[in-house]
């Protein structure tokens, strides 16, 4: 089993994007794996990136910038 994320950029206009996580399962045949109707790729959760004015709500908030560990856990 292999985990697999990567952005994906969901309009042709403005900002919106998201990280779909999905599963490959290698157990399958070498032979069938590549055929996308045998549906190896199973969509296994979407999270939504965060948004640009999270690190201004955190220096409001708090009146210190966010450092990477605090924008790394929200």
């Amino acid at each position: 089993m292999k985990l697999y994320s990567e952005s994906t950029h969901l309009t042709d206009f403005g900002h919106a994007s998201l990280w779909p996580i999905s599963i490959y399962f290698f157990t399958q045949s070498k032979y069938t794996h590549g055929h996308p109707s045998v549906f190896p790729v199973h969509h296994f959760v979407y999270i939504s990136s965060r948004p640009d004015t999270l690190e201004d709500f955190y220096m409001k908030i708090y009146g210190i910038a966010a450092t990477a560990a605090v924008l790394t856990c929200l």
